[in-house]
């Protein structure tokens, strides 16, 4: 939703992330990244003390998210919008709960980029909920999935783990790769970092990736998510006339095009995909790709393939609906090639003592030091913390980090249980 636009005004860019118990918050722009993290307050009453809070100097963009399910039922977007605009934003742009605009994915994509992986095997952990997701580099999810995290962290580590062994390994399967092992697992967020190792192990992998600024990355990571935008219309049919669906379809992609103008980017920007809610008759319904609609048994064939094989069996005896249909237009924001790895990525000043983590009590002999205060290359043996702002890395014993180049932190397996005892 856009307030004004003012292309011709260098803009900064603030994101604000409302989570279940913290808010995070970002500035970019010529002065680099700033980074906040404050406890979770309704935006109605926090709003102003966040932009202070950011300070920015420059005419400024939003970036809003809310994951909060009470705050984010209780604001509609357009409340949003005007709270925006009374406090001087010139656009707003709410991050929309879709896979495509999933900010986590995002940031992971980016790290994937630096550090030239096949396979993306992410795992952004928060106070309540992990998000786990395997893509490949250009952005195609072939795994996505939330857990609760409101059990002991060893408990959530080994059903994360299994659920992204399995799909990292049909990830490996259908690229063509030989192995698994040698993908690492980006891990972030308040506590991913000191659970990573736990994933890591119980995933089979011998190494895993904690980007700079670990703690707030997904936040970072709403700069770099793609914009969607959907536009629906129930259709309700219960037979399929591919006549009707084109005419349909044809004037949801004019409504999209607008929109994307409207936004300020070029339609070469954007990808369009048709999809239809179709379904059994008394059934739940499913999404189906709607890219080719050339004939109606073509468009069945697709939804079958898509239903449990039960629901293939009632083929002849009950009609198909299509209940809505939807075009989501998917604009690539390109944010995060403008993004420079050295140069802005710097640690913000301030305490580098990190909030408790619940779950995470590091060994007693473990030794301790302090991210911004690492030089690349530089190696620590487990067992060790690494802490910084928001986070702490937990190195076990038979791993050691290393600071790369890029700025994150690399964990490897250096040596066997066996060998350690």
């Amino acid at each position: 939703m856009a307030l004004s636009c003012c292309p011709e005004v260098a803009l900064e860019t603030l994101a604000i992330d409302v989570g279940s118990q913290h808010v995070g918050l970002c500035r970019w722009g010529a002065r680099g990244l700033h980074l906040l993290r404050l406890p979770t307050e309704s935006p109605v009453d926090a709003w102003p003390r966040w932009i202070e809070a950011l300070a920015p100097t420059l005419p400024y963009e939003v970036i809003y998210r809310c994951t909060h399910p009470a705050i984010r039922d209780r604001h509609e977007p357009r409340a949003i919008a005007e709270l925006a605009d009374r406090c001087g934003a010139r656009q707003l742009r709410t991050i929309a709960d879709d896979l495509h605009a999933d900010p986590a994915s995002a940031a992971a994509r980016y790290v994937a980029r630096l550090h030239r992986l096949p396979i993306i095997c992410c795992a952004e952990a928060g106070a309540v909920t992990l998000t786990a997701v395997v893509q490949d580099p250009r952005g195609t999810v072939s795994a996505f999935r939330r857990f609760r995290i409101e059990s002991t962290s060893r408990e959530v580590s080994g059903e994360v783990a299994r659920w992204l062994k399995a799909a990292l390994a049909a990830a490996v399967k259908e690229s063509g790769l030989d192995r698994a092992d040698n993908v690492p697992l980006i891990c972030f967020g308040g506590r991913g970092p000191s659970i990573a190792a736990q994933l890591a192990d119980g995933c089979g992998l011998a190494s895993f990736l904690i980007p700079p600024h670990a703690g707030l990355f997904s936040t970072i990571g709403m700069f770099m998510s793609d914009i969607v935008l959907n536009f629906e219309h129930n259709l309700h049919a219960t037979d399929i006339d591919i006549d009707q669906l084109r005419q349909a379809f044809g004037t949801l992609m004019d409504r999209a095009s607008n929109a994307i103008t409207m936004e300020g980017y070029d339609l070469d920007d954007a990808v369009c995909l048709r999809i239809a809610q179709m379904a059994y008759a008394g059934d739940d319904s499913v999404e189906v790709d709607c890219d080719d609609l050339a004939d109606a048994p073509r468009l069945v064939a697709r939804f079958r393939a898509m239903c449990s094989e039960n629901e293939r069996d009632a083929e002849g005896s009950r009609s198909i609906e299509v209940r809505t249909i939807r075009v989501k237009a998917v604009i690539e924001t390109r944010t995060a090639d403008m993004l420079p790895a050295g140069s802005v990525l710097h640690s913000p000043k301030g305490t580098t003592q990190p909030d408790s983590n619940r779950g995470f009590t590091p060994p007693a002999d473990a030794t301790v030091h302090l991210r911004h205060e690492l030089i690349a290359d530089t190696k620590i043996e487990g067992p060790a913390c690494v802490r910084e702002q928001y986070a702490t890395t937990s190195v076990p014993r038979g791993w050691v980090a290393q600071r790369t180049v890029a700025g994150s932190l690399l964990v490897r397996r250096h040596r066997s249980a066996a060998d350690v005892e």
